[in-house]
């Protein structure tokens, strides 16, 4: 009966010692100055910032849970081959995009990296977007 009662007291300091990771990442993401997404193991949206709001021209709500490649790339093709190679390495450094924008296409290097948990499982994968041109921001 003992065991059991600290088993769940450190599940539950376990839950809410990731449930306050979960919240600083999301305020690094939300604060960022460049265009930043969060996407979960199966490549769907679970968060972005302002700056990708602004650049995209939607606010989360309407494209969370979708695919970046539906929403913003302008190959989708692109999204599939980056997201394999992310799942595959852990991460990507600068690799050219080319982005749907509300200023029409745009180029930017991708940096991007997995974020796992203790037990070597991916949580999600943070996306940068690095303009290549100045002034697109």
């Amino acid at each position: 009966m003992q065991q059991e009662k600290i088993r769940a007291k450190l599940d539950k300091l376990e839950a809410v010692t990731q449930m306050s990771n979960c919240c600083e990442l999301e305020d690094y993401v939300t604060n960022h100055a460049l265009p930043m997404i969060l996407v979960d193991g199966n490549g769907h949206i679970i968060y972005w910032n302002k700056t990708m709001s602004r650049l995209v021209g939607k606010p989360l709500k309407e494209v969370k849970g979708k695919k970046p490649k539906d929403v913003f790339y302008e190959v989708p093709e692109d999204f599939d081959i980056l997201f394999k190679t992310i799942k595959t390495v852990g991460h990507i450094i600068g690799s050219e995009v080319l982005l749907k924008t509300k200023y029409g296409p745009q180029k930017f290097n991708l940096y991007s990296n997995v974020h796992k948990d203790e037990n070597d499982r991916m949580l999600n994968t943070r996306c940068v977007f690095v303009p290549i041109e100045n002034g697109i921001l």
